[in-house]
């Protein structure tokens, strides 16, 4: 997998956007396969100072659930809201590491 460019404003929508160099996000080539012509919420790039923590834990099927957490002050807490449902949802992020399950 390799890095490739997105639009994060879809060039189908606002093809005014197509040329600009600010509406281009790098994303995996899988993540860019997933999210095709979604729009997506937030724009991490634009965000001040935000810091994600990615976390995973065990469910009940042996698989692995990520969980994303946002720094606050000295402390992390659940991603809630719209910046989770572009992570966690639309990109399908624990879909994309349940392949990466093996049992051994």
């Amino acid at each position: 997998m390799g890095v490739e460019m997105d639009y994060f404003y879809n060039k189908s929508k606002y093809p005014i956007f197509a040329i600009s160099l600010y509406n281009f996000i790098p994303v995996c080539s899988t993540c860019n396969r997933i999210k095709k012509d979604k729009d997506l919420n937030n724009n991490s790039f634009l965000k001040d100072k935000i810091s994600l923590c990615f976390d995973f834990e065990r469910d009940g099927s042996n698989s692995y659930r990520i969980s994303i957490k946002s720094k606050e002050e000295d402390s992390y807490k659940d991603l809630e809201g719209s910046l989770k449902n572009d992570i966690i949802d639309i990109l399908q992020l624990n879909e994309v590491y349940d392949i990466h399950d093996t049992d051994f």
